[in-house]
């Protein structure tokens, strides 16, 4: 699976806080299949661009971290966020 790059980051953004430390991952799946781009803290803020449901049928969200050029994928199980009409990301991830 590719990574979103950075026309992704084009448009508007939804900031979501990190509820723990986990790592910014560089494709949207846990464990060793996908690389680690960066441990984040907890409270660290991401704009959330867009999500994806993958194989194994969990819901993972493409962002960039707050302040830097930094983006990945981040377990939506791991953000603090308000529900609300989420995009999701091409087709072609």
């Amino acid at each position: 699976m590719k990574t979103l790059g950075t026309l992704a980051l084009a448009g508007a953004a939804m900031t979501v806080l990190m509820i723990g430390a986990f790592n910014l991952k560089a494709g949207p799946y846990a464990g060793r299949k996908c690389p680690i781009v960066r441990k984040l803290a907890r409270g660290t803020q991401l704009y959330f661009h867009c999500w994806v449901r993958n194989s194994r049928g969990n819901l993972w969200v493409f962002a960039r971290v707050k302040g830097t050029g930094t983006h990945g994928w981040m377990s939506i199980d791991n953000l603090n966020y308000r529900h609300t009409n989420f995009r999701r990301c091409p087709s072609s991830v």
